[in-house]
C-alpha cells in the first residue's frame, strides 16, 4: 500500500514539466517510501504537453487525471488531495527538479516532530526558503541540483527550523493535519497564490507547526503556470491573507529579522565552495571603489559560470570583510589578531589562487596569504602606488610629475611616505610583496613602462581589462564643418588630477568669448564648478545611454592630467559611439590608436590651447584616426589574456579532505545583521512606511497608489532590498 501521494498539477510549460517528471521518476528508485504519483492536467492549452503526459504517465505508472475544464490551481490541488483520506501528500509544482532520497528526508523531518503539519525543503526560488540569497529568486548554483542536495543532506543532516508558513512549490502535508484543517480555500484563492499561506496559518491556529527542512534541496524554476499574471495575483492574495489572519505580515517580517536558518545556509554555501570543481579565487582589494572595484566586479560577472569568487577588503580599523560569491553574508576578521582564523576558513573553502588588486591600507601579514595557503598569487597593478605611495604620480597642482629626477620629491608633498622611510626604502618594502607574485598584470603598456623604470627585474603581463575583449566598440559619426554649436561632455567623477580645473577654465574662456561651445559634466567634480559647466550629477552604467541621449553631446573630452593606467570612463565613452578626444598620456593614446573619430592632444595644453583646439574642431570637424607609432612593451601585450589565460587550465583547489566547522564558530565571525541604528534617515522612513503598509489602513492606501509609483518612492528612499532594512 502506498504511504504518500505526490500531487503535481500541470497547466503549461512542456520542457519544465518534462524535467520535473523525469527527475521524479529517477528519484523514486532512490527512496524507501512508496509513492503514488498523481499528475493532474488542468485542461492544458498545450497539446504537445498533453500527449507527452499521457505517454510518460503510462510508461511510469503515474496516475494521470485530465480535467474536462480548467479548474484553476487551487481546485486542481484540492482534487488531488481529496483522492485519499489516509495518505500524507506532497504538493509538487511542475517546474521543480527533485533528486536523491528527497522524499525519505521530508518524511523523516515531518515525523521527527509530532506537531509538524507541513514541511518545506530548501530551494533556489522559494521566498523565505530561498538559497543562496535569502528571500530572493536565485539561479540554480553551478554545482548542480544533485550535488547541492547532497551538500544539504550532509552538512545539515536532520536539521530543521519552524517557519510562519510553508512554501507551496514543494510542500509535504501530514494527512492528520489535512483532515483536521480541511482543503485549500478555493473561494478566496481560486487562481492560486496565497492558498498555502492561508492553510499554514489555519494549521498554526490550532496547534500545528510549519517546518523548514534544512537537509533537502529541491530546485524551482518558478511561475510557469502564472507568467505575467503573477504580480496582481500575489498583491491580491497578500491583502486577503492579512484580512483572514491579522498580523500575518508582521509575523513573516519578524521571522525574516530573526532568520533562524541563516547559519545553515552559510554551512551549505561554504561546503559548496569546498566541493567546487571550478576554481575558487580570492580577490583582495582596498575599499575605495573606482576602477579597482569596477575591475573586481567585472571579473566576478564575466567568469561567474567558470569560477567562484571571494572578495577580501579592509573596512576600517584593520577589520577585514570576506564576502563569498552570491551569498549576502559577510565574515569579519580583525587583522592581524584573527589572521589564523581567516586562514582556517580559507583552507576549509579551498582556493586555487589569490589575486591582489591593491595593497593600500592592507596589513602586511596578508601578503603571506598565498604562501600560507600553498597556492599561486597574482597582482594587478591599477596605479602607481608601488613606486612612491602616490597612486597618480602627480604634484600638489594635480599635474603628472613627468621629470623622474624630481618625481619622488613632488609626489611626497601630496602623499607623504611613512616617517623615516625614503622612496628607495618604500620600493624595497613593496618588493617584498612583488617577489611573492607569480603574475604581475598591467592594464596598459604605458603603465607597465613606468613601472619597469623602477622595477626592471620583474617580468610583467600587459593585458587590457576584460571589457576590451567583449566586442567591438561602435563606430562614431562626426559632424560637418562649420557647426553652429558644439556640445562637449566630460564623464565621471573628476578630481584635480582628472582635469576638473582645466575643464572649468576652458569652459569659462569659451563662454567669455561667445564661441557657442558648451561644456557638460555627467558626473561630479571635487569642488563646485563655474556655471559655464552644466553638471548633471552621477550616473550608473545602466542609465548612461539614456542620459547621453538627453544631453546629446558632439564630443566626449577626458581632460586627465596624469597617466591613467586604463580608464573605464574611456571604455564607456567608446561604447557610447560618441567621438572622443583624450590627452596623449597614459593609456589614452594606445587605447584609441586606429579608431576613427578619436583624437589626442598634448596633455599639458593650457585652457587657451584647448579653446583653440575645440574652435578648430567646431569649424573643421573631427575625422582623423590616431595611430600610435611606438611602444617599448608591444611584445608583452596580450589582447586575449583574460579570455585564454586568466583562469587556470587545471583546477586545483587546495583544501583538506575532511573538515569540521561549528555553527558557533561561523556565528562568531559573521557580520552583524543590519539594525535600526545602521539605517539612514530615508531608510528609517521607508521601514515605517513598510510597517504601515501591513496595517488595514496602509493596505487600503497602498491599493490606491499605482505600483510603479510605489517602486519609484522605494528606490528614491533606498536601493537596498527591503528585507535588509527590516532584518
Amino acid at each position: 500500500m502506498e504511504l504518500i501521494d505526490i500531487i503535481i498539477p500541470v497547466y503549461d510549460g512542456l520542457r519544465d514539466t518534462q524535467n520535473c517528471l523525469i527527475s521524479l521518476s529517477e528519484s523514486l528508485k532512490l527512496n524507501d517510501i512508496r509513492c503514488n504519483v498523481i499528475v493532474i492536467n488542468d485542461k492544458s492549452p498545450n497539446q504537445d504537453l498533453t500527449e507527452w503526459l499521457r505517454s510518460y504517465s503510462a510508461l511510469n505508472q503515474f496516475q494521470l487525471i485530465e480535467n474536462e475544464t480548467n479548474l484553476g490551481f487551487v481546485a486542481t490541488v484540492n482534487k488531488g488531495m481529496g483522492l485519499s483520506r489516509s495518505r500524507d501528500v506532497i504538493l509538487l509544482n511542475s517546474d521543480t527538479v527533485v533528486v536523491n532520497d528527497w522524499i525519505d528526508r521530508l518524511i523523516d523531518c515531518a515525523y521527527s516532530n509530532p506537531r509538524a503539519g507541513t514541511v518545506t525543503p530548501v530551494s533556489n526560488n522559494a521566498t523565505i526558503c530561498s538559497f543562496p540569497k535569502f528571500c530572493q529568486e536565485n539561479v540554480i548554483p553551478k554545482i548542480g541540483v544533485s550535488k547541492l542536495d547532497n551538500i544539504f543532506s550532509s552538512v545539515n543532516y536532520g536539521c530543521s527550523v519552524e517557519i510562519p508558513t510553508g512554501v507551496g512549490f514543494c510542500m509535504l502535508i501530514k494527512r492528520d493535519c489535512l483532515n483536521e484543517i480541511g482543503l485549500f480555500n478555493e473561494e478566496a484563492f481560486g487562481r492560486g497564490y496565497g492558498e498555502e499561506n492561508d492553510f499554514c496559518r489555519r494549521a498554526v491556529e490550532i496547534g500545528w507547526e510549519n517546518i523548514y527542512c534544512l537537509d533537502t534541496f529541491v530546485a524551482h524554476v518558478g511561475s510557469v503556470s502564472f507568467s505575467s499574471d503573477k504580480k496582481p495575483l500575489v498583491d491580491k492574495a497578500m491583502v486577503k491573507i492579512e484580512e483572514l489572519h491579522p498580523g500575518y505580515h508582521q509575523r513573516v517580517e519578524s521571522h525574516i529579522r530573526k532568520d533562524p536558518a541563516r547559519l545553515f545556509r552559510i554551512r551549505a554555501y561554504l561546503d559548496m565552495f569546498h566541493q567546487s570543481t571550478v576554481p575558487n579565487i580570492l580577490l583582495v582589494s582596498h575599499n575605495l571603489g573606482g576602477g579597482v572595484e569596477t575591475h573586481v566586479q567585472e571579473l566576478i560577472q564575466i567568469y561567474d559560470d567558470l569560477a567562484n569568487f571571494l572578495v577580501l577588503k579592509c573596512k576600517e580599523d584593520q577589520t577585514y570583510v570576506l564576502s563569498l560569491g552570491q551569498i549576502e553574508e559577510e565574515f569579519h576578521f580583525e587583522i592581524p589578531n584573527q589572521y589564523d582564523e581567516l586562514i582556517y576558513l580559507l583552507n576549509i573553502i579551498g582556493l586555487s589562487r589569490v589575486h591582489f588588486h591593491h595593497i593600500m591600507g592592507l596589513h602586511p601579514i596578508l601578503w603571506r596569504l598565498a604562501q600560507d595557503l600553498s597556492i599561486l598569487m597574482d597582482c594587478t597593478v591599477h596605479d602607481f602606488y608601488f613606486i612612491n605611495s602616490s597612486p597618480t604620480l602627480t604634484d600638489k597642482e594635480g599635474f603628472f610629475c613627468s621629470d623622474i629626477e624630481t618625481r619622488d620629491q613632488l609626489c611626497s608633498e601630496v602623499y607623504p611616505l611613512p616617517s623615516g622611510l625614503s622612496p628607495e626604502g618604500w620600493r624595497d618594502a613593496t618588493r617584498e610583496f612583488l617577489n611573492r607574485c607569480n603574475r604581475i598584470i598591467f592594464p596598459s603598456r604605458s603603465a607597465a613602462e613606468i613601472f619597469k623604470t623602477y622595477f626592471p627585474e620583474y617580468d610583467v603581463t600587459v593585458a587590457y581589462h576584460p571589457d576590451s575583449e567583449m566586442g567591438n566598440f561602435p563606430e562614431p559619426t562626426g559632424w560637418k564643418p562649420n557647426k553652429k554649436e558644439l556640445n562637449i561632455l566630460t564623464l565621471g567623477a573628476i578630481s584635480r588630477e582628472k582635469g576638473a580645473d582645466l575643464l572649468e577654465q576652458t569652459a569659462k574662456l569659451a563662454e567669455e568669448n561667445n564661441l557657442s561651445i558648451h561644456f557638460h559634466l555627467l558626473g561630479y567634480a571635487y569642488r563646485p564648478l563655474h556655471d559655464s559647466v552644466s553638471v548633471y550629477g552621477p550616473y550608473h552604467s545602466e542609465n548612461l545611454a539614456e542620459k547621453l541621449a538627453n544631453i546629446n553631446p558632439d564630443l566626449i573630452w577626458l581632460p586627465a592630467l596624469w597617466p591613467e593606467t586604463y580608464s573605464y570612463t574611456l571604455s564607456e565613452s567608446l561604447f557610447s559611439g560618441v567621438p572622443v578626444i583624450v590627452p596623449d598620456i597614459g593609456a589614452f593614446p594606445e587605447r584609441i590608436a586606429g579608431r576613427p573619430w578619436a583624437q589626442v592632444y598634448p596633455w599639458k595644453s593650457s585652457p587657451e590651447k584647448m579653446v583653440e583646439l575645440f574652435s578648430m574642431l567646431k569649424r573643421e570637424g573631427i575625422s582623423q584616426v590616431y595611430e600610435q607609432t611606438s611602444n617599448k612593451l608591444s611584445d608583452n601585450f596580450d589582447k586575449s589574456f583574460y579570455r585564454n589565460y586568466y583562469l587556470p587550465e587545471v583546477v586545483t583547489n587546495v583544501k583538506p579532505a575532511a573538515y569540521y566547522i561549528s555553527n558557533e564558530w561561523i556565528d562568531s565571525f559573521l557580520a552583524p545583521k543590519t539594525g535600526e541604528n545602521d539605517l539612514s534617515q530615508s531608510e528609517k522612513i521607508l521601514v515605517k512606511m513598510f510597517n504601515f503598509r501591513g496595517t488595514m489602513a496602509g493596505r487600503a492606501l497602498s491599493q490606491m497608489i499605482p505600483i510603479r509609483f510605489q517602486r519609484k518612492i522605494k528606490k528614491w528612499l533606498s536601493q537596498r532590498p527591503i528585507h535588509e532594512l527590516t532584518s
